[in-house]
């Protein structure tokens, strides 16, 4: 049976594919290899956080095409990844300080997908239940 994508899991899909970019390139900017003043730059915590970014930002590109497909799977691990993604974001602050609006994007963007996520007609283009389980 096939089942159609609704329109808003289409633009979760894109930005959660942007926001793995984003993630990818994000340690060229902190951490040492483009000119900055970041207290992270050429340090072991600097060079763990960067890895963790482009960790976070393969992980999304994989869970863009689970959502783009509507896989059941994709569901659960947006949710995981999403709270791991606020967390990066609240400790890059507490470890460079407050820049600004990137650091306000960098916390709203995931609170607003995981509401959008959390609606009932979204859980069921992916067949999942209100407790998160495979319907």
């Amino acid at each position: 049976m096939s089942r159609t994508r609704p329109a808003g899991i289409t633009a979760l899909a894109i930005l959660t594919g942007l926001q793995g970019i984003a993630l990818i390139a994000s340690p060229f900017f902190t951490t040492g290899v483009a000119p900055t003043t970041s207290p992270l730059n050429n340090s072991g915590l600097g060079l763990f956080v960067a890895g963790f970014a482009v960790f976070l930002g393969i992980v999304s590109l994989l869970l863009a095409y689970g959502l783009w497909t509507l896989k059941t799977w994709a569901w659960q691990v947006f949710v995981v990844l999403e709270f791991f993604t606020l967390l990066r974001a609240f400790l890059s602050i507490t470890q460079t300080g407050f820049t600004g609006i990137t650091d306000i994007l960098g916390i709203l963007l995931p609170i607003l997908l995981l509401g959008y996520f959390f609606l009932s007609d979204v859980r069921s283009a992916f067949r999942v239940d209100q407790n998160g389980r495979t319907v």
